[in-house]
């Protein structure tokens, strides 16, 4: 049930009790918020935990270092970022594909190229392409 193993479940019955509220237990932690927008998304304790976990298993200290960075962007904002950047990398396609277009670089067929595409091919099944 609990990701970190906080808390299991039981077969003990004993904990029967006339008032339901003396079973609850409430336990507040601080949050952590977003460096982007700082929105309150995770406790301190979780973000804590999952870093002492990369720190386990990374070999770099700087690869450590950018994780820690992401780790306290909320989901939102990680999202926000994901679609700027493939935003970016689009047009940054689109314009490296009008220049090569413009340079007129490696577009030109030869007719035996044009010939070879505009034939007419038998596919499976006897139908014409």
């Amino acid at each position: 049930v609990c990701p970190t193993k906080a808390i299991r479940l039981s077969t003990d019955f004993e904990l029967s009790v006339k008032n339901k509220q003396d079973l609850y237990q409430e336990t507040t932690f601080a949050t952590t918020a977003c460096l982007q927008c700082g929105k309150p998304f995770t406790s301190y304790k979780e973000l804590n935990y999952v870093i002492e976990l990369e720190k386990q298993q990374a070999d770099d200290p700087t690869q450590i270092a950018q994780k820690q960075q992401v780790m306290h962007i909320c989901p939102d904002c990680k999202r926000q970022n994901s679609l700027e950047k493939m935003a970016y990398m689009t047009d940054n396609m689109w314009m490296k594909l009008i220049t090569y277009n413009q340079a007129n670089v490696g577009l030109d067929f030869s007719e035996s190229d044009k010939s070879a595409v505009e034939k007419n091919t038998e596919l499976v099944g006897g139908e014409r392409g």
